[in-house]
């Protein structure tokens, strides 16, 4: 089950629309943020924040350059106010994706642990310790998931025109799930959506370096996300703390 994207991307900071519009699906190139590319995959983007990034005034916050993609289409916006005046979505409230994601808890249980294994297992065969299921997390995780799918979310933007941030459904970053599940710390966030299974997106975040860098940092604890939109697409989310 895939969906089709052709994505041209020939000079950084340009981002071309898709040429085949009917089945999207996952590609496995990706944000090169140490190169300062602004062309957004389709399908994977990390983020990680520290404690004192998420405590930030947010008066001081100013969101810019931000890309937003449905299944078909990418949009550009000069700001974050700009895309929220120019999309019109239906969103899950936080207390329905809670429910929901308590709920995928058990429903995607066999595909959430096996990402975790084979994340594991690529920790091990790198040198480094194995990092711990935390429910809490996981339950956030599931979250970013549901809330992701059933508005078939993929948005990033900069903030202060340095640090690249996941833009979640309600036009809030994504570390604001955190405080919703009273989590604080060092926090990483990569998301897929697309894949068919936990291979390929542990696969696909392999061939990306900054994904690659995240599964393989400095973090103790873990939580997947795993969530199916209207279509029966996944959308999968790996936070680290």
């Amino acid at each position: 089950m895939n969906r089709f994207f052709i994505l041209l991307a020939l000079v950084p900071g340009i981002i071309l629309e898709p040429m085949i519009p009917q089945v999207p699906v996952s590609s496995n190139t990706a944000v090169i943020e140490e190169e300062q590319e602004q062309i957004i995959d389709e399908t994977i983007v990390n983020i990680t924040e520290t404690e004192q990034d998420i405590q930030k005034s947010v008066s001081s916050i100013v969101y810019t350059n931000v890309v937003y993609k449905t299944p078909y289409e990418t949009y550009t916006y000069a700001t974050l106010d700009e895309a929220k005046e120019n999309i019109n979505i239906s969103i899950l409230s936080d207390s329905e994706c809670n429910l929901r994601a308590i709920e995928n808890k058990n429903k995607y249980a066999c595909e959430a642990e096996k990402v975790l294994e084979l994340l594991n297992e690529y920790r091990r065969e790198n040198g480094l310790s194995e990092v711990v299921h935390d429910d809490t997390i996981a339950t956030a995780a599931m979250h970013r998931a549901v809330e992701s799918a059933y508005a078939d979310w993929n948005m990033t933007a900069y903030e202060n025109g340095i640090i690249k941030r996941h833009i979640r459904p309600n036009f809030e970053k994504a570390s604001t799930i955190l405080d919703y599940y009273g989590l604080t710390g060092s926090y990483g966030e990569n998301y897929g959506r697309y894949q068919d299974s936990p291979e390929e997106i542990i696969n696909d975040w392999k061939a990306s370096s900054s994904h690659n860098s995240l599964m393989l940092g400095n973090y103790t604890r873990a939580g997947i996300g795993v969530a199916q939109d209207s279509e029966g697409y996944y959308y999968w989310i790996l936070l680290l703390m």
